[in-house]
Order: C-alpha cells, then sequence, then structure tokens
C-alpha cells in the first residue's frame, strides 16, 4: 500500500457560539441563566483530515508549515498523539494563524486572523527537502493556493515531481474559499495546474464548483472541470454526492437524514474517511458511502470530529 501524504494548514479554531450566546440572552431576559463559552480547538482544512485519519487508523505524514509557537506545539501534540507523523517537516518562524468561527444557527462564518509579524501558511522547495520520493496518496485543498506565488508554484513544482517520476495518486479538494483569498488571475492558473495534475478531484457544491467552471449548474460543472481526466466528486449538502468517472459515468450517493448541530469540519471529515476506505478496498462509490456516513455522524453529533463507533472499529481499519 502507498505512504500517506497531506500537505496544507494547520490553524487553530476560535469558536464563537453567537447564536446560542443570543438565544440564551433572551431566555436570561426570562429568568433563565446559561452562559457560552469561546472555544480553541485545533483546526486547519488539513489539520481536521489528518486527525480524522489518525482515529480511523491511519498514519499519515503531515507537511505544513509548522509554527513553534505555543499554540503550534498544542496542535502538533494533538495529531502527533492521534498518530500523525511530522517527520517530514522543517519548523519554520512563523506564528500560528486563528480562525475566527462564528457559529449562529448551524452555520459558521470564518474569519483568518494572522497575527502581526505572521503570514498566511508558506511552501518553498525545501519544504519538500525531507520528503522521500516514492509512491504516496497525497492530500491536500486548495487551502494551500494562498495567492503567495513562490508557495502556489512550489506546492505545483514537488506535485509535478511525484507524478513525474512516481505512481503516486492525488486527490486534491477544492475549498475555494473566495471570501478569504479571492480567485486572482495567479491562483485561478494554480488551481488549473493542480487539476491536470489530480487523480481525484472533490469540492463542496456549486458554490465552489462554479467560481472555476463558469457553470451555474453542480452537473454541468463538475463535468467541466473533470473534462475526462479524473474523477470528480461533488458533495451537495443535503443532496445527494455525485461521482463523475472519467468516462462520463454519473452514480450519487444521498446523505443520511440527520439533525444538523453543526457543519464545522464536514467536508474534512468526508475527505479523510473517503481516503481511508479507497486505500482499503480501491471501490469509489464504497468510500463515498462509508464517507457520507462518516460526515453525516459529524455534523449531528456533540465533540470535536465525532466519528461513529461503527467507523472507528472498521474491520478493514489499519488500527
Amino acid at each position: 500500500m502507498r505512504e500517506l501524504l497531506c500537505i496544507g494548514d494547520l490553524n487553530a479554531d476560535l469558536l464563537v457560539p453567537y447564536g446560542q450566546a443570543r438565544k440564551y440572552l433572551q431566555e436570561a431576559r426570562q429568568g433563565k441563566a446559561e452562559k457560552t463559552e469561546v472555544v480553541l480547538q485545533g483546526g486547519g482544512s488539513m489539520g481536521n483530515s489528518c486527525l480524522v485519519l489518525g482515529r480511523l487508523g491511519e498514519h499519515p505524514h503531515f507537511v505544513t508549515d509548522l509554527c513553534q509557537d505555543v499554540v503550534g506545539r498544542y496542535l502538533q501534540q494533538e495529531l502527533e498523539e492521534a498518530g500523525v507523523d511530522f517527520s517530514y517537516n522543517i519548523p519554520g518562524h512563523n506564528s500560528s494563524i486563528i480562525c475566527v468561527c462564528v457559529l449562529e444557527n448551524r452555520e459558521r462564518m470564518v474569519f483568518p486572523w494572522v497575527p502581526p509579524g505572521a503570514s498566511l501558511p508558506r511552501f518553498r522547495k525545501e519544504t519538500f527537502s525531507r520528503i522521500p520520493r516514492q509512491d504516496y496518496d497525497v492530500l491536500l485543498s486548495g487551502m494551500v493556493l494562498t495567492n503567495e506565488e513562490e508557495t502556489m508554484q512550489a506546492v505545483i513544482d514537488f506535485l509535478r515531481e511525484l507524478k513525474e517520476n512516481t505512481h503516486s495518486r492525488l486527490l486534491f479538494d477544492l475549498n475555494l474559499r473566495p471570501e478569504t483569498y479571492g480567485l486572482s488571475p495567479a491562483r485561478r492558473k494554480a488551481y488549473e495546474q493542480i487539476l491536470d495534475l489530480c487523480d481525484i478531484l472533490l469540492g463542496s457544491g456549486i458554490e465552489e464548483f462554479g467560481p472555476l467552471s463558469g457553470e451555474t449548474d453542480l452537473q454541468k460543472a463538475a463535468e467541466k472541470l473533470g473534462n475526462g481526466r479524473h474523477t470528480v466528486i461533488a458533495r451537495n449538502g443535503a443532496q445527494p454526492t455525485l461521482i463523475l468517472s472519467p468516462d462520463g459515468t454519473l452514480t450519487s450517493v444521498a446523505p443520511e437524514p440527520v439533525r444538523v448541530l453543526s457543519t464545522l469540519g464536514a467536508g474534512d471529515t468526508f475527505n479523510a474517511a473517503f481516503l481511508h476506505a479507497m486505500r482499503q478496498k480501491e471501490d469509489l462509490s464504497e468510500a463515498v458511502h462509508y464517507a457520507t456516513h462518516c460526515a453525516c455522524y459529524m455534523i449531528s453529533h456533540e465533540g470535536r470530529l465525532s466519528l461513529p463507533e461503527d467507523c472507528l472499529n472498521h474491520p478493514d481499519s489499519n488500527g
């Protein structure tokens, strides 16, 4: 089996329960007293996926802009305890980013806060110098495409080297985040280059597939971005997830009906569970069913990136 390599962002999430606080304030006026708490926890698209992969029994190598401040050490320790390997990293001098997640009515708005003197995650040619050139399953997302052109080019050059010299398989989640990073010509070009390299493209809804494809219908957008080059897996909230093969075959998997508590980390959980299942059975439809089950459980249960027991004790799990 290929080694598992994850490339991307690791940060802390500061959860601000704005909607819950408003509810409690109204109840307080009726004589009820409840309090809310702001919570700091690990986050980042790839940090979340690595944590889920670890809980599923995988031992991914995680390459990130590894911060050495107190928050960065806390984030690293949490993932290492879950079985994530940081040995390919070159420790950086950046300060950890805090993503302020404002939660209201099961929705969330995320505002990245970059401390003074810090920057968004940076990747350079030397970032990848410790990584043995061998066959990998590689997972990354658009969160590495931060408009910093040297970072984007370093990531693309490394991926191209792997694809040209190994039998590595690349899974790429769009994670477009136009409200945070926009879609400049340089960032759009970087997306196009990675789409040419990837084997499986993932993403969430027309809000991610639309801006890159110019389409307003999710299936048409998936077909355009797939373009016969790779498999496309398009999540769509409460609607069925579309699976489009390179030969144009379209299938779908409906999510389980659940009461949604929070969608924070849902896509990251799906990606990790999908990759884990695919590595075990190599069946895309089964992997999407498994990932959907894990993601539906996560969004409907309390706790950070909760997983169902039947996934944690999956008979095909490595752990």
